[in-house]
């Protein structure tokens, strides 16, 4: 895809738009978009362009502003519309505009891109939006190779970026998101995927009342969450309800109120899924909470001061705990090489790993455990064969596992 700095521009200000914070530039500007279609590109002077209705980008174009500070594209109050919409348009990119969404009722106000191809957002910022980038698939095609990169939002409600079903081959990375409320979606994350062979990497996220990153849904396959800084209300990393086949790694959590990474599936369902390598702080309740899930493994994560909220219980203050749901225990998982510890005194993480739930196939060993109220590793089940499990103070095993080892 050619890019805005290597293809010949039309001006905007040339051509009639008017960047005062007050003129309707709609008509202008969808007209300027559909002349370039498939052969140049659209340039904004610096300057607030309002619009009083959606911006359509046709097939092969452009749209360049002067910088995120300097250019800004704001949608009239009270239009209730998408803002900006790719519809079935492929080869498209995006950059250096600030898109101010307004004073909206709808849900619908976000730069929609639907069943699109090869597109690219990059450098720009997102302001006063519901879903402010909403990837998706129409009934006809897929959305595919869709980049989101090096852009800031802020003021933002339910979703900064949401990744539909159907989308595929989604890249976000190097974005910076300020805050995100929750309003009306039952699960609000600042970033949202429930698409393909989506990655998740090198974002910060300052504030969210809610979620860091969800990764949810049966299409949700093939997924990496990676070098993000996670700063949450709720929990950093959600993974489950039929995700599979991914990899959280290296990232930074801290969650106020909730689980730095959280493994869940009501039917019991194999996540396929490796947490790695992570730092999680300061969570008000277990650093890595796991519920109904199977084949996963937690590998050098590094979890300190989990369940700072000692109101809760004490199965949900851990370091990493385990549990069950309507489908079934967890099964199949290895904990090994983790570092877990709570600072002495602060009464805060009732044990390093809890394990109320368990199936068989459970390896838990090499682990450095610290500084928990109650037993360092503690089973409150009977485990089914083959396991191996070093509490600290003993080794617990089965005779399979040791037949297979040997």
């Amino acid at each position: 895809m050619a890019s805005g700095a290597t293809r010949k521009l039309l001006d905007a200000g040339a051509a009639g738009a008017v960047g005062d914070g007050m003129f309707d530039n709609t008509s202008i500007l969808n007209s300027l978009l559909a002349s370039a279609s498939g052969r140049t590109g659209v340039y904004l002077p610096p300057g607030d362009y309002v619009v009083a209705d959606s911006l359509r980008l046709p097939e092969s174009t452009t749209l360049v502003g002067a910088g995120s500070a300097a250019t800004k594209i704001s949608l009239a109050d009270s239009t209730d519309r998408p803002f900006v919409l790719l519809s079935q348009a492929d080869n498209i990119s995006i950059s250096g505009i600030l898109f101010d969404g307004g004073d909206q009722d709808s849900s619908a106000v976000s730069l929609q891109i639907d069943g699109c191809h090869d597109v690219l957002v990059e450098r720009c910022a997102f302001t006063r939006m519901k879903h402010a980038v909403h990837v998706y698939s129409s009934q006809s095609r897929k959305a595919s190779r869709v980049t989101v990169r090096e852009s800031v939002f802020s003021n933002i409600i339910d979703f900064a970026i949401r990744v539909s079903e159907g989308a595929e081959h989604v890249l976000i990375a190097e974005n910076t998101i300020e805050d995100v409320a929750k309003a009306e979606a039952p699960s609000p994350s600042a970033i949202y995927v429930r698409g393909a062979h989506t990655t998740v990497s090198t974002n910060v996220v300052l504030s969210s009342e809610d979620t860091g990153v969800l990764v949810a849904g049966e299409d949700a396959r093939h997924f990496l969450v990676k070098d993000n800084s996670l700063h949450t209300r709720q929990v950093g990393v959600f993974v489950g309800s039929g995700a599979t086949g991914g990899i959280v790694a290296d990232n930074f959590i801290e969650s106020e109120r909730d689980f730095g990474v959280h493994l869940f599936d009501r039917d019991g369902r194999a996540v396929h899924c490796t947490v790695r390598g992570n730092i999680i702080e300061n969570c008000g309740k277990s650093g890595i909470q796991i519920e109904g899930v199977s084949d996963f493994s937690l590998i050098g994560n590094t979890i300190t001061d989990p369940g700072r909220r000692l109101d809760e219980k004490r199965e949900w203050r851990c370091g990493v705990a385990i549990g069950a749901t309507a489908g079934g225990p967890a099964s199949r998982f290895v904990i090994t090489n983790n570092r877990i510890t709570s600072t002495p005194g602060s009464d805060a993480m009732a044990h390093a790993v809890y394990l109320a739930s368990a199936n068989g196939h459970v390896e838990i060993a090499s682990n450095v455990l610290r500084g928990a109220i109650g037993d360092a590793v503690m089973l409150d089940v009977e485990v089914d064969d083959p396991y191996y499990i070093d509490t600290i103070e003993a080794i617990v095993t089965s005779r399979r596992f040791a037949q297979q080892v040997t």
